[in-house]
C-alpha cells in the first residue's frame, strides 16, 4: 500500500487464559477470535475497534486511478464481470448450493441443464457470494477514518468490505495488499495466539522463497511510486469448461501510481480558499483537477505482472485466495446479471451459513516512524 518499508511494531500482550481458550477452539476447527492481535513474523496486527464498512465502487480505470479513490481506499478492489468462452455463449448458467454435500463440493453449476463441478470451500464461497452481490468493489484498505500519519508513526486503520470483515478470506486479502511492504515477513501466514489459522485446502508455507522475494523486491523497490492497488480492472475473466469442471481464468495485478506532490499541495490550498469564500464552482473545478492528478508508474506494474508466478511462489495461499476471490466474484456477477431470479434463489440456499474457521479481522497496524 505504501512505498515505505515498515519496521516491526511492538507486540501486544495476550492474556494467558484467553490464549488457552482460543487455542482449544482453533484446534477444534471452529475458532472464534476476539480482541487481541495477529502475528505476522515480528509484526502485530491489532483487533481494537470495529471496522467501518468499506463502501467504494469501481466503474473503470479512471475511477480506480482517481485521487478520491486512491486516498480513501488504495488496497484491493475487484470489479470485473466474467464472460463465457466462445462455446458457452448463449447457454444458460445457473448455480445451486448443496448444503449436505462435503465442503468444497457444495457449489453446483448447471449449464443448459447439465451439471458441472466448480470446487470451492465455504470459507471462500460464502463471503465471495455476499461480496459479489454488493454494489461495492473495494475489499480492504489501510486508510480507514482512524488512520493517522505522523513523523513518529504511521497508524493504519484497516477497513473491510462488510462481506470480508471477520473472515479468514478477509485476512488473506489484507495480506495480499500489505505483502509488498513486508517481504521479509509476509511469506508466512498470520497466527493468533501462536496458532496459524488455515482454511480448508490450505497448506502454510514452510519457509521464505528467497529467490521469489529477491525478484519481487528488485522489481518493486527500484522505482519511485507513491502506492499501489491490487485490482482486476480490464482483466478478461473467462468462464470455460475442462471435462466436467468449470474453469475461471484471469489473474489480479498491482497497478502502481504516483502524483506531483507539490501540485497537490497547491491545489489543496486553492480548494480550501474557495471553500472558505463559498465559491462552489471554482472549488469543484479544483477538486476535479485533484482527482486527475494520479498517474500510473508503468514499469513496476508491467514487470510484476509478468513475474506474477513469483508472487505465487512467494506465498501460494495468499496469491490463490486473492485470485479466487477475483475470479469467483466476476463469475457470480455474470450469473447475477444474466439470471437475477436464479441468483436470488442461490443466495437463499446459503442463508444462515457462516464461513469456518470464524475469526476477528485486525483493524489496526502501527508502523514506527523513521
Amino acid at each position: 500500500m505504501s512505498n515505505s518499508q515498515p519496521k516491526s511494531p511492538s507486540p501486544s500482550r495476550v492474556l494467558r487464559f484467553v490464549f488457552v481458550a482460543l487455542l482449544a477452539l482453533a484446534l477444534a476447527g471452529s475458532a472464534t477470535f476476539g480482541q487481541g492481535s495477529w502475528s505476522l513474523g515480528p509484526l502485530r496486527l491489532l483487533i481494537r475497534h470495529a471496522s467501518a464498512p468499506l463502501a467504494y465502487a469501481v466503474k473503470d480505470l479512471a475511477t480506480l486511478m482517481s485521487y478520491s479513490f486512491l486516498r480513501g481506499v488504495g488496497g484491493v478492489a475487484f470489479s470485473e464481470t466474467a464472460s463465457p468462452a466462445h462455446d458457452l455463449v448463449g447457454k444458460e448458467i445457473a448455480l445451486s448450493y448443496s448444503r449436505w454435500s462435503a465442503d468444497g463440493e457444495r457449489l453446483r453449476v448447471r449449464i443448459d441443464g447439465d451439471s458441472y463441478v466448480l470446487p470451492v470451500y465455504d470459507w471462500v464461497l460464502l463471503p465471495v457470494a455476499e461480496y459479489a452481490d454488493s454494489e461495492y468493489h473495494a475489499c480492504v484498505s489501510l486508510f480507514g477514518p482512524q488512520a493517522e500519519f505522523t513523523a513518529e508513526a504511521n497508524a493504519y486503520d484497516i477497513v473491510y468490505h462488510e462481506a470480508l470483515q471477520d473472515t479468514l478470506l478477509g485476512m488473506r486479502v489484507l495480506q495480499a495488499d500489505i505483502r509488498l511492504m513486508v517481504l521479509n515477513s509476509a511469506w508466512a501466514l498470520p497466527s493468533y495466539g501462536g496458532v496459524t489459522v488455515l482454511g480448508a485446502g490450505e497448506q502454510a508455507p514452510a519457509s521464505l522463497n528467497r529467490e521469489a522475494a529477491r525478484i519481487i523486491d528488485a522489481i518493486v523497490w527500484e522505482h519511485d511510486f507513491r502506492s499501489w492497488v491490487l485490482t482486476d480492472v480490464d482483466v478478461d475473466v473467462e468462464i470455460g469448461l475442462t471435462g466436467n469442471t468449470v474453469t475461471l481464468s484471469g489473474d489480479p495485478y498491482y497497478i502502481f501510481w504516483t502524483l506531483d506532490r507539490e501540485r497537490l499541495e497547491e491545489l489543496v490550498a486553492d480548494a480550501a480558499h474557495y471553500a472558505s469564500i463559498g465559491d462552489s464552482f471554482r472549488y469543484g473545478v479544483v477538486m476535479d483537477e485533484i482527482d486527475r492528478l494520479p498517474y500510473e508508474v508503468v514499469e513496476p506494474t508491467r514487470d510484476l505482472n509478468l513475474a506474477r508466478e513469483m508472487l505465487r511462489e512467494y506465498n501460494q495461499p495468499v496469491y490463490d485466495a486473492a485470485a479466487e476471490t477475483m475470479r469467483l466474484a466476476a463469475f457470480f456477477r455474470y450469473v447475477k446479471a444474466t439470471s437475477p431470479w436464479g441468483w436470488t434463489a442461490f443466495l437463499s440456499e446459503m442463508s444462515g451459513r457462516t464461513p469456518s474457521p470464524r475469526v476477528a479481522t485486525p483493524t489496526e497496524w502501527t508502523q514506527p516512524g523513521e
